[in-house]
């Protein structure tokens, strides 16, 4: 496995702090390995920190993941996603969140972790973030 999660209960939603390498195959897996968790535990809200993972997705691999993975995982319990990465990313933002969004999925990305405990806890529009 090239990737580590480091998966741990918070106050209404599960924090997984990801390592290892960024490609589709690891993000596909990560995201099946995160949705059980989250089914596990019985929650439906997850922060996933991948600001340490290695490598960046091509525009072609940031369109598989939601509309090739995600829907895979639809209706199986989880209801919002915050993913915080690095800010030199933050130009594939609004395409892969626009993407999770056509697919069902409530998903944001943030650069900074406050911003998207705020948005999982209080419902804060992400977009003001």
């Amino acid at each position: 496995m090239s990737y580590n999660l480091d998966i741990r209960e918070e106050q209404g939603y599960l924090h997984v702090r990801a390592t290892g390498k960024r490609t589709l195959e690891t993000v596909a897996e990560m995201a099946t390995e995160i949705l059980n968790a989250c089914i596990d535990h019985k929650i439906e809200s997850v922060l996933v920190d991948v600001r340490e993972l290695q490598g960046r997705l091509s525009t072609i691999e940031a369109y598989e993941i939601p509309t090739s993975v995600f829907p895979k995982l639809r209706g199986l319990g989880l209801k919002r996603a915050a993913v915080v990465d690095r800010a030199e990313f933050q130009d594939d933002r609004p395409f892969f969140e626009t993407v999770a969004r056509n697919q069902g999925f409530n998903l944001y990305i943030f650069t900074d972790v406050d911003k998207a405990v705020a948005w999982l806890r209080e419902g804060i529009d992400a977009d003001s973030q």
